[in-house]
């Protein structure tokens, strides 16, 4: 089906020919965003008409600044960032931050943990630059020999030969690349050309409410500065966050913040007055201010508050990268992309609702599904929306049953949910010690033992090894070695396999369980000792009875069974794998 017709690409010499396998667009920015660049700090105590002495224009902006402002990451994103090693530098740097605290009218009344992730073995939030994160990511992806192109504008798509066929316009040369590729991916915002001339169109409505960020560099004697508040009074509500450079993000409604004069003009130094006088009785004097920005949220998907667009958007590609990845090697039926909207839309249709509840919770403005009774407080209303939503604010939610997460069967009862964690769930960290000649008493975490994005891991629980068990596992290594098993009949190439197999014992059974697992070939490659109990608590298995787990390659659930039904792991991988021998 076409999307539309290459319309623009005589305007400017045409390089042709040119082949991708995938386009990522990420689109442009506004060219005057409403925020202070570097080269215009200044430092000082700011005072009435600073901010045009200094030279710094402040305009209104429906568009997101040039250089990307989230705060941090969520428990989960910190998982994905481990697991594709990227996160040394960040959890090195990083301000962990696991308390907030709520503030009204000057007085502490309440401390939360929102970012409380039980089976994660990271339990705070990580505040950290987002610029800071994309200058490592780059470098990381240009050490590996992937280079992200900028300058580029994606000006035009249409269905070409392998796919897709998009114009990208190189302004500075004065010229458009015609490139051919197999898939497109439209990762550029709120006003995306990609879903416009795709013809797909938003849903539901906006918070038409106006919202502000600040970071700036403070003194103060506010006792919590450098921790994570929620502060109210009166004169307005703000979120207040401490970065790991020393600077302070403060965000909330944009309150105050039109020109006295009345002409329509956007006043920063009302914006300051307004934050020390929601931040009083405690004193607060700017030293510096790094950035700046103001928007409508009607001009963005959702609004900033809750810390859920950029943790959204890295799950999002960690969801997708793995399936296109087997869908480009012919590996993959048509279902398995189709479970990317199926899992991540309603996520963010949530991440959607939260943020507008927090936004109104910000301004005052009536909650929607909000129960605030005789006695509510402003503490109590974010403490029930972060008890509905922990899921939300952590990341660790969960997928609906799919070809992907097999909770039921038609042909057979062995995917169970006798489990304490279901199909489509994320599947728990848990402290393990690898079994190794000679012994080695040093632990590792099950999620950092997981191979590389791509690849799914078959995970077995013996628990203390009895009579049948030792049976069973010898019937699965039988299953697996023969020329019908999943394991030869999904292949990417002669090297490169889709499987991994690891193994988890009871820390009582290990004597037992040398003896069985030397009779296994592929049971034994990657062998751990349950050393805490936190695996067979987390997973909710039977000590006497051996199970099995498929582990995703993005690290969630797939299916559950228990050993004795091994061989009808066939049927999950048939449901969305194409085999392919080689």
């Amino acid at each position: 089906m076409s999307i539309g017709p290459v319309s623009e690409v005589q305007i400017w010499p045409v390089l042709e020919n040119t082949d991708r396998d995938v386009i990522i667009s990420f689109g442009t920015f506004n060219t005057k965003p409403a925020e202070i660049p570097c080269s215009q700090r200044k430092k000082g105590r700011p005072t009435p008409g600073l901010s045009s002495r200094a030279g710094l224009k402040f305009e209104r902006s429906l568009e997101q600044p040039r250089v990307p402002r989230a705060i941090g990451f969520v428990p989960r994103t910190l998982e994905i960032l481990d697991h594709l090693q990227v996160s040394t530098q960040l959890l090195t740097d990083g301000v962990h931050h696991r308390h907030m605290h709520t503030y009204q009218d000057g007085v502490r009344i309440k401390t939360g943990e929102p970012y409380s992730a039980p089976t994660s073995r990271y339990g705070s939030f990580l505040s950290y630059s987002c610029g800071d994160a994309c200058v490592s990511f780059l470098q990381q992806l240009s050490n590996i020999g992937v280079e992200v192109e900028f300058g580029l504008e994606l000006v035009d798509i249409d269905a070409g030969p392998q796919g897709i066929l998009a114009v990208l316009r190189d302004v500075k040369k004065g010229r458009d690349l015609l490139i051919n590729a197999k898939y497109l991916i439209g990762a550029d915002g709120a006003r995306s050309f990609t879903r416009k001339k795709c013809g797909f169109v938003f849903e539901g409505t906006s918070e038409d409410i106006p919202s502000m960020s600040m970071d700036a560099f403070v003194e103060t004697d506010f006792p919590d500065i450098n921790s994570m508040n929620f502060v109210r009074n009166q004169s307005g509500t703000l979120f207040v966050c401490a970065k790991p450079n020393g600077a302070i993000r403060f965000s909330g409604e944009r309150k105050s913040l039109e020109d006295p004069s009345g002409n329509g003009e956007f006043s920063a130094d009302a914006t300051l007055e307004n934050i020390k006088s929601i931040m009083h009785p405690y004193k607060i004097t700017f030293k510096e201010l790094e950035w700046f920005g103001v928007w409508n949220d009607a001009a963005h998907v959702h609004t900033p508050a809750g810390g859920l667009g950029m943790n959204s958007g890295i799950a999002d590609a960690y969801n997708v990268g793995w399936k296109l990845y087997l869908d480009s090697q012919g590996l993959a039926k048509p279902c398995l992309l189709d479970t990317y909207d199926a899992e991540r839309r309603g996520i963010a249709e949530q991440a959607i609702r939260i943020s507008g509840s927090l936004v109104r919770l910000y301004s005052a403005t009536p909650i929607k599904h909000g129960s605030p009774g005789l006695n509510s407080t402003v503490a109590k209303e974010l403490a029930s929306i972060i008890a509905r939503n922990g899921l939300n604010f952590t990341g660790m939610l969960e997928y609906n049953p799919n070809p992907l997460n097999l909770r039921d069967s038609d042909r057979t009862l062995a995917f169970c949910s006798e489990f304490a964690i279901l199909a489509g769930t994320r599947a728990p960290d848990a402290v393990l010690r690898r079994l190794r000649k000679p012994a080695d008493d040093k632990t590792t975490w099950l999620l950092n033992e997981l191979p590389a994005p791509g690849v799914f891991t078959i995970l077995v629980y013996v628990g203390m090894l009895l009579t049948e068990t030792a049976q069973q596992l010898d019937a699965a290594q039988r299953h697996i070695a023969s020329a019908e098993s999943f394991l030869h009949r999904f292949k990417v190439s002669r090297r490169e396999g889709l499987f991994h197999f690891a193994t988890v014992v009871h820390e009582e059974a290990i004597s037992v369980a040398k003896e069985a697992l030397t009779k296994t070939k592929f049971l034994t490659r990657s062998v751990y000792i349950d050393v805490k109990g936190q695996f067979k608590e987390r997973f909710g298995v039977p000590a006497e009875r051996a199970s099995v787990f498929v582990i995703r390659p993005d690290g969630y659930v797939g299916a559950c069974l228990y050993l004795e039904d091994f061989s009808f792991v066939e049927e999950y991988f048939d449901g969305f794998l194409v085999e392919k021998r080689v």
